[in-house]
C-alpha cells in the first residue's frame, strides 16, 4: 500500500479507503489532509488494509503524497482500473490544494472597473510587481511540483509501453 514516497489509497462507493498506519506504512502528510478533509467534507472513510482483489475492483485508485496531492492511477499490470469516481476525487484534490496554498500566497485582486488595459509602447515605464521573498519560493515550489507530477505520469506513461 505503500511506493517509495506515496500512499495507495481507494475510493469504492463513495468511501475514502487508506492502510492503517502501522510500521509497514509512512505516516503521509498528504494522507493525514485527505483524511482531515474527509471529516470535513462528511466524507465517510476507513483506515483499514485492503486486498489486491478490493484494489482492482476500486472506483478510484491514487496515490498521495507532498507531489502528487492525489495523482489518480488508470492502469495496474496492463489493466484498466478507477475512473468511476472522478467528481469525489477532483472535490478532495482540490480542497487539498486550496487548503495547502490558502494563506500562503496573498496577491492583490482588482476589479475589472480598476484594471486598465496596459500599453506595450513604453513596456519599460510600467510598473514592475513586487513579491516578497516568500511569495516567490512558494510559487517557485509549486510550479517544480507540477512540473515533477508531470515528469512521473510521463515516466509511468513510458513504462507501460515497454
Amino acid at each position: 500500500t505503500e511506493c517509495a514516497h506515496t500512499n495507495v489509497n481507494i475510493i469504492k462507493d463513495g468511501v475514502f479507503i487508506t492502510p492503517p498506519l502501522d510500521e509497514l506504512i509512512l505516516p503521509g502528510v498528504t494522507r493525514r489532509h485527505f483524511i482531515s478533509l474527509c471529516q470535513k467534507l462528511g466524507v465517510p472513510y476507513e483506515e483499514r488494509v485492503f486486498t489486491l482483489d478490493e484494489l482492482f475492483a476500486a472506483d478510484e485508485i491514487f496515490i498521495t503524497s507532498a507531489g502528487t496531492l492525489g495523482l489518480a492511477a488508470y492502469e495496474i499490470d496492463g489493466k484498466k482500473v478507477g475512473g468511476k469516481a472522478p467528481e469525489l476525487l477532483k472535490k478532495l484534490q482540490s480542497r487539498c490544494s486550496e487548503i495547502l496554498l490558502t494563506g500562503t500566497i496573498s496577491l492583490p485582486v482588482q476589479s475589472a472597473p480598476d484594471v486598465q488595459t496596459p500599453s506595450f509602447e513604453n513596456a519599460s515605464d510600467q510598473p514592475k510587481p513586487e513579491y516578497s521573498k516568500k511569495t516567490i519560493v512558494i510559487i517557485t515550489i509549486c510550479i517544480l511540483l507540477i512540473l515533477g507530477e508531470m515528469l512521473y505520469e510521463a515516466i509511468i506513461y513510458m513504462g507501460s509501453k515497454l
